[in-house]
């Protein structure tokens, strides 16, 4: 292991903790070279818009749980300036439960 690996591993577990039943982490931006990924996080978020519109109740959960991440503060509206720089989009997707044959089938 690098020092730089070794280094960003004692920060994951300097600032690693369980808050609220959530496993919290502190990310820097000088652990990672994030490249900017508007474009990747805008065509993720379109695809994202089209699923929704198609399910109603995929959609209610969605929205309600977007809501209370607002609420609560754990994600925050991005710029919407087109030239944001030090900004790295978290794209995101609807996590839905697997159906189907379990290992056991």
């Amino acid at each position: 292991m690098t020092t730089g690996e070794s280094q960003i591993l004692q920060e994951f577990r300097d600032s690693y903790r369980i808050e609220d039943g959530r496993r919290v982490v502190r990310l820097t931006k000088n652990m990672f070279d994030l490249s900017p990924n508007r474009d990747t996080a805008e065509r993720r978020s379109r695809t994202l818009q089209k699923q929704l519109q198609q399910n109603d109740a995929l959609r209610t959960i969605y929205e309600e749980h977007t809501l209370d991440q607002l609420v609560k503060e754990q994600v925050e509206l991005a710029p919407t300036t087109e030239n944001s720089t030090g900004v790295f989009y978290l794209p995101h997707h609807a996590v839905k439960e697997r159906r189907g044959k379990s290992s056991g089938e």
